[in-house]
């Protein structure tokens, strides 16, 4: 079987869960499909920032790259329906696309689309007025009703797809995410002046991770002297429009000095973040998975999210519940988590074992069992 794989989110700016899909999910895929032919479609009109080596490592891969100008592209596939990717790649049975984007196939050519989240649906005011048209030209909803199936990376997803774009229930399979658990389990690497004390949140910084709620919450938990010591730490890189808003609101804390900005952080910062923070929060006010989270459970950090969308589902009973509303709330319980060992110490044993349920070789496995239905 020929199967083509859309690997054109690899070449956007910013690293986000997209990325971190395709790069986890398709060296599995390509290891236990080896009966198989992958052809990977890539298009950059610029030089590329990746070179790729590490799928080309596999027999069963090889890569068509175009040149394209991504505009010109999205144009035309969207409302002309062309050019056939299966075409481009030299003929393929099925497509695979990790993402949305519009990718038009020949009348033999099944596809296969995996919906990450609804977010742009369902939030719209959490995104400015360029991405808006963007998804407006894409058209997510035509994209999903021209598949053949659609993955969905959380059962709280495939609810907003069958509500929001009137998909049938057998249209749509859901398949979690996994965590990189060799990465998380590689020793890290040393962090210069790293607080002693902190409560960590790791994420792509933007408007619906309600990081402002954190700080809110952690302005009235430093007003307890028992926490003295204790620091917030921020991590990830930001959504562009987002930054001034997060760095008015730490200006404006009394207790500004303990709050820290890290920026983007590679996979071995991440692994020492998690493991020397005391509580990873996770605010969110909607997601389609939520990997920060497990992966924090995973090193053993208690962890606390919101109460919405797909977290309950993903952290499984091992995770406090909060309203992410309610600032006042979340420092309670971030108190009580600090205080209580007893409490602390369960929540840390059942997040470890929620975590070790999620891995990338099973994903593989079933997005693989997924294209080879067509």
């Amino acid at each position: 079987m020929r199967i083509g794989i859309d690997i054109r989110p690899l070449e956007v700016t910013h690293y986000g869960g997209v990325p971190e899909y395709i790069i986890n999910l398709l060296p599995e895929m390509f290891k236990i499909g080896a009966g198989h032919q992958f052809v990977l479609f890539r298009n950059s009109f610029k030089k590329s920032r990746r070179n790729y080596r590490e799928f080309l490592e596999y027999s069963n891969v090889s890569i068509k790259s175009f040149r394209f100008p991504n505009k010109f592209l999205f144009f035309t596939s969207r409302f002309f329906n062309w050019p056939k990717i299966d075409k481009l790649l030299g003929g393929v049975d099925i497509l695979f696309s990790p993402h949305f984007f519009p990718a038009p196939v020949s009348k033999n050519c099944k596809k296969v689309v995996t919906f990450h989240d609804l977010s742009f649906e369902n939030f719209p005011i959490f995104f400015d007025l360029k991405r808006r048209l963007w998804h407006k030209i894409l058209s997510p909803k035509k994209q999903a009703q021209k598949a053949n199936h659609i993955i969905s990376v959380s059962d709280s997803t495939k609810q907003d797809l069958m509500a929001l774009y009137k998909l049938p229930l057998d249209k749509i399979t859901t398949i979690y995410l996994g965590i990189n658990k060799k990465a998380l389990d590689a020793m890290p690497v040393e962090i210069k002046n790293l607080p002693l004390k902190y409560i960590l949140s790791l994420c792509v910084i933007g408007p619906r991770k309600n990081l402002i709620s954190l700080i809110y919450a952690f302005n009235i938990l430093k007003q307890d002297s028992n926490f003295e010591n204790l620091h917030l730490i921020l991590a990830g890189g930001f959504e562009r429009f987002y930054k001034r808003k997060v760095k008015k609101e730490i200006n404006m804390s009394p207790y500004k000095d303990k709050i820290i900005l890290s920026g983007r952080v590679s996979e071995k910062q991440k692994t020492a973040l998690y493991k020397n923070a005391q509580v990873f929060v996770y605010p969110s006010l909607y997601e389609g998975f939520g990997l920060p989270p497990l992966e924090a459970m995973y090193c053993g950090v208690p962890t606390i999210v919101s109460h919405n969308t797909s977290l309950p589902e993903a952290t499984g009973g091992a995770a406090l519940l909060i309203d992410p509303y309610r600032p006042k709330i979340l420092a309670d319980n971030i108190k009580e988590l600090l205080n209580d060992r007893r409490l602390y110490n369960d929540l840390l044993c059942r997040g470890r074992k929620q975590a070790e349920k999620f891995d990338w070789k099973t994903t593989a496995k079933e997005t693989l069992n997924i294209l080879e239905t067509f």
